[in-house]
């Protein structure tokens, strides 16, 4: 179904991107080993995903990161959900168990696999190593595509004891692993890419071929099919009035326009509000996580949403707000963490935000 919340895993249920599918595959069938697609959040980056991992067949792991915000952003616990996915799909991947029982800290107990995560814990390039092994042997024409959902987030897991630097995993695999595949999601772009490159240190990935995806947000035209289509689905009529409303309210975010066409569909007295309330709480929330850092970014997010979309605007108001003269380099840092957050866009020297729903709940933040 068109208006299912789940992510789509088939072109039957994935409207208006068999381009970005196929292109997709396309890079993963080149020799690249790391492709990386990037897109704001509720795009649909995962629904693309799966659907060409499902096409392509090859033997895949997915972890999504945002998993870890509950659990922390540790060692043991990327370990874990690696060997569950690992353990999920054991049984339908002959003799990959066998490969693994090799490996030092790797238990395989039937269609199960667990990782020791004390002093006995295991090399994950020594897993890589492995499965790159079990490829070549018995699935010689294919590829082990391991896929990192929201991958801006393994920032988290670099320095210290106990951590990792995924970075070098992936070097290591680029020179060495010519089976094993990577896909990197991001919907903080600037972070995923600071992470991917750093501006200074140490850059374990230099000079290595990253290739990259990018994923729009439909135009009114493509937005406005998906509803007629969902709603032809579902044997749903609607006003014309009300989608156009929806379009208005939401530009083309997929996720937005799904939640929205399934409350229709369900009979929802007020589908339009009560989407947009929600969605905005959703944004609201990952606002006030910036916000948190520092009370320089609400106030900038304050003046963006009054219409304030000039730099020299943008510092008056801060320093209105915080009763002293705020200077121009602060302000820089501040524009440029919220673009790299993507939660506003520069174009010709003006910032906004990147959709509506944002602008609404930077004006509560």
């Amino acid at each position: 179904m068109l208006f299912s919340l789940k992510p789509k895993e088939n072109r039957n249920e994935l409207f208006g991107r068999n381009k970005e599918v196929d292109e997709l595959k396309r890079l993963i069938a080149r020799k690249s080993t790391i492709v990386v697609m990037t897109g704001i959040k509720r795009i649909g980056k995962t629904s693309v995903l799966l659907t060409a991992l499902n096409e392509l067949n090859y033997p895949s792991l997915v972890l999504d990161l945002r998993r870890m915000d509950e659990e922390g952003y540790a060692k043991s616990v990327m370990f874990k959900h690696f060997a569950a996915g690992l353990g999920k799909n054991l049984s339908k991947w002959h003799k990959l168990g066998d490969y693994l029982k090799g490996v030092k800290g790797v238990n395989v107990l039937g269609n199960g696999v667990e990782f020791d995560w004390g002093k006995n814990a295991p090399s994950l390039t020594d897993v890589l190593v492995k499965m790159n092994e079990w490829v070549a042997a018995e699935r010689p024409n294919e590829k082990f595509v391991v896929a990192i959902d929201e991958a801006q987030l393994l920032r988290f897991l670099t320095g210290g004891s106990g951590r990792i630097d995924f970075r070098m995993v992936m070097a290591h695999a680029y020179d060495y692993l010519e089976n094993i595949k990577f896909i990197l999601t991001g919907s903080e772009v600037g972070l995923l890419e600071d992470f991917l490159h750093p501006e200074s240190g140490e850059d374990p990935l230099s000079g290595r071929e990253i290739r990259t995806q990018q994923i729009e947000r439909f135009n009114p035209r493509t937005a406005e099919r998906f509803l007629r289509a969902g709603f032809r689905e579902a044997k749903k009529r609607v006003r014309s009035s009300d989608i156009e409303l929806a379009l208005k309210r939401f530009d083309g975010l997929v996720g937005w326009l799904v939640l929205y066409g399934s409350r229709v569909v369900e009979g929802e007295t007020n589908p339009v509000n009560t989407t947009f309330a929600d969605a905005k709480k959703t944004i609201l929330h990952d606002l006030k996580r910036v916000t948190s850092e520092s009370e320089y970014y609400k106030y900038a997010m304050n003046a963006i949403a009054e219409g304030k979309n000039e730099f020299e605007q943008i510092r008056l108001y801060i320093g209105l707000k915080i009763n002293r003269n705020f200077n121009p380099g602060s302000l820089e840092r501040v524009i440029e963490r919220l673009k790299k957050l993507s939660i506003i866009k520069e174009e010709e020297g003006k910032v906004s935000f990147e959709d509506p729903v944002t602008l609404a709940a930077a004006v509560e933040v």
